[in-house]
Order: C-alpha cells, then sequence, then structure tokens
C-alpha cells in the first residue's frame, strides 16, 4: 500500500510541483551548461532531476495541446487553419517568410559585430530565401485572377527552381571555398546557441510542413516546403562546421572529412531536387498545354 501511495505520488505529484520543480530543473541545467560545470555528482543529479521533471509536463503538456487545439477548432480563423490545407500552408509560408527576416537581420547584425564574411554571406543567402518565399506568396495571392491557376502555379514553380539551382551554386562555391581552405568558423557561445536553436527550429518546421501539406495539391506550396527543406540542411551544415570549431578546434582532419563529406551533400542533393522540380514543373505546364489545345 505505501509503495502504491509513493509510486502515486512521483508520478502524480500537487499542482505546486509541477510549477516549481521542472522550471528549476530546467534552469540549474542551463545554467551548469552555460558556466561549464565539469562532471561530479550534482551534475549527474541535475540530468536525472530534469529527465523526471520532463516526464511529468509531457503527458500534461499534451493534454493542455488538445485542449487548446479543441478550443481553436471552434473559432473562426483557427478552424480553418486546422481544416484548409491551403490556407495553412499559406500561413506557415509567411510565418517562414517572418522567422527568416529576423534571422537574416541575427546573422547580419553578428557578421558586422564580428567582422565575419561567413556570417554575411549566410545572412545574404537566408534574404535570397526571403526573396524566394515572398515571390510564392506573391504567386498565391495572384492565382486566383488567373484563367488556369494551376498552369500558373507550375510556371511558379518553375521560376523558383531557377532561382534555388542560382541561389546555391553561390552557397556551394562559399562551402567549397570552406572546405578547400579546412576553416572554421569561429561562433561566441551566445551565437552558437542561437545559431542551434534556429536550426532545430528550421528541421522542426519543415518535418511538421512536410506531413501536413504533402496533400495540399498545390505546385506553389510544395516549393515552399522545398525551400524549408534547403533551408534546414543549410543551417545544419553551419551549425555542424561551428559546433566542430568550438569543441574540436585542434582537429584539422576531422573538420576537413565532415565539412567535405556534409557540404558535398547537402550541395547535391539541393541541387538535384531543384533540377528535378524543374524538370517537373516543365513537362507538367506541357502536359497542360497539350490538353489545352485538345479542347480547342
Amino acid at each position: 500500500m505505501n509503495r502504491k501511495r509513493i509510486l502515486r505520488g512521483l508520478l502524480f505529484p500537487p499542482a505546486w510541483v509541477l510549477c516549481v520543480l521542472p522550471p528549476a530543473a530546467f534552469a540549474s541545467l542551463t545554467a551548469a551548461a552555460v558556466r561549464g560545470m565539469p562532471d561530479c555528482t550534482a551534475l549527474y543529479f541535475l540530468y536525472g532531476l530534469s529527465a523526471y521533471a520532463l516526464m511529468l509536463w509531457a503527458p500534461r503538456f499534451l493534454r493542455t495541446v488538445r485542449r487548446v487545439r479543441a478550443w481553436v477548432r471552434t473559432t473562426r480563423w483557427g478552424g480553418r487553419y486546422l481544416t484548409d490545407i491551403r490556407f495553412r500552408g499559406t500561413v506557415r509560408m509567411m510565418q517562414g517568410t517572418v522567422v527568416n527576416l529576423l534571422y537574416v537581420a541575427f546573422r547580419t547584425a553578428t557578421g558586422i559585430r564580428y567582422g565575419s564574411r561567413w556570417f554575411l554571406s549566410l545572412a545574404a543567402y537566408y534574404f535570397l530565401l526571403v526573396l524566394t518565399r515572398a515571390f510564392l506568396l506573391l504567386g498565391l495571392h495572384r492565382r486566383a485572377g488567373r484563367k488556369d491557376p494551376l498552369a500558373y502555379e507550375y510556371a511558379c514553380c518553375r521560376r523558383t527552381a531557377w532561382l534555388l539551382l542560382l541561389i546555391t551554386l553561390a552557397i556551394a562555391v562559399m562551402a567549397a571555398q570552406t572546405v578547400w581552405e579546412n576553416a572554421g568558423f569561429v561562433y561566441p557561445k551566445t551565437v552558437l546557441y542561437a545559431s542551434a536553436a534556429y536550426t532545430f527550429y528550421a528541421v522542426a518546421h519543415t518535418v511538421v510542413g512536410l506531413a501536413q501539406l504533402h496533400r495540399a495539391g498545390s505546385p506553389v506550396l510544395s516549393a515552399g516546403m522545398f525551400i524549408g527543406v534547403v533551408e534546414a540542411l543549410m543551417s545544419l551544415f553551419g551549425l555542424q562546421t561551428a559546433m566542430i570549431t568550438a569543441f574540436s578546434p585542434d582537429d584539422e582532419a576531422f573538420r576537413l572529412r565532415m565539412n567535405t563529406v556534409t557540404g558535398t551533400a547537402v550541395c547535391s542533393v539541393v541541387l538535384i531536387a531543384a533540377a528535378v522540380m524543374l524538370i517537373h514543373a516543365h513537362r507538367a505546364l506541357r502536359s497542360l498545354a497539350v490538353k489545352q489545345e485538345d479542347r480547342a
């Protein structure tokens, strides 16, 4: 009886424990990581305490998400967002554009502050992605007034593929220079953590978008999802370069090998996918033109 009571108390603690323990555990572990706390019993205790706090919060967080989702579904715009795939894709693309703009400002500021050409180059790269997303959003807005909206979307998709090919060729030259010089771009710790947070956001945003929008049936939304994939891959490459430099500064052979493999893989995947998107859009436009001629 006492064991069941103790176990129930550990799994279902009072509300004040849920309000105090998880924030305190996460804050303590974050402070230990930032200050570089050496391995010791206290650090392992913080690891265990944080894992226990996460175990307490996870099911309650999911329950809260379900309740919020049910409430959002009853609202006008929330219900439309949850049920209209095209509207959801448009909102997600606008969200990605805004976040990209904030990240461009962050990269530009840090590039000027630390005199880093790599930071400024990444800022320019992400700004070009912002312009590409803005072009797709404009295409979604204009498609309603077109005689053949689907053909117009495929035309936008084809132009986007050309833009991505040009942008990725430019970033491939930068990646090749990084590998050739075997150079690491040193991030201050705060910049490193911010870059890691953005990378995790980009990957999560892309994965969720692919899961939710693959049935949208819109070439423009598909192109927007592909831009998200490009963004996530380049973020991972930049973060890898920074982390290797920060945590293995003396291992030049390892840095050269990893930068070569990852840079080649990322640029190859993006270039091949952009070429496939270009070919697919061209064939779709030609097929639509043939159907229109047959109808005429």
